[in-house]
């Protein structure tokens, strides 16, 4: 389980350990598993899709809904690539 500050420092940055933890535990390296639940997901996605963090991430509401399906399903598939990819012009 990763605190929602952990999920929000995930999006906005892509140098930092939040971005690491997340990308690990999505690709159950190092022998990581995310466990979530519905209220977590809630959560996740009520604080993710503030406006500034949507702005500071430049992410869209969907590709924050995409990111947690992916969190929900504990998808290894790389299938979130766009979600976590690194921000345009350096921008974190």
């Amino acid at each position: 389980m990763l605190d929602t500050a952990v999920m929000v420092a995930a999006i906005r940055s892509d140098a930092g350990a939040s971005r690491w933890l997340l990308r690990a535990a999505l690709e159950r390296r190092r022998g990581l598993t995310l466990l979530v639940s519905v209220p977590l997901l809630i959560e996740y996605e009520a604080v993710m899709t503030r406006a500034e963090h949507l702005k500071a991430s430049g992410l869209s509401i969907g590709d924050v809904e995409a990111l947690l399906d992916a969190v929900a399903v504990g998808d290894r598939t790389g299938a979130i690539g766009l979600s976590l990819a690194p921000h345009a012009a350096g921008r974190r």
